[in-house]
């Protein structure tokens, strides 16, 4: 993993709260270095460094995307980041 694969992504207040499983699933594998409650989207902000982002040079905005969650036979879930600002 790049460290400068950064990318930036909402979880929502309900999720966190009512499915703390899903929340810790989605964060799994990511290096959280900014989080940011925002009361206006009801939910936090989070920018990680993580395998699904793409490098970041110095200086740029970090992209946002994001997260698609499918659910899976068993009560799984496949949790994937999609680039939202292109």
């Amino acid at each position: 993993m790049h460290r400068n694969a950064l990318g930036r992504f909402v979880i929502e207040s309900r999720v966190i709260e009512e499915l703390p499983g899903l929340a810790r699933q989605i964060l799994a594998g990511l290096i959280v270095v900014r989080a940011e409650q925002m009361f206006h989207r009801n939910g936090i902000e989070y920018v990680a460094i993580g395998p699904d982002f793409l490098p970041v040079a110095r200086g740029e905005e970090v992209p946002r995307y994001d997260v698609i969650v499918k659910d899976l036979v068993g009560g799984t879930h496949h949790v994937q980041f999609i680039r939202s600002d292109i």
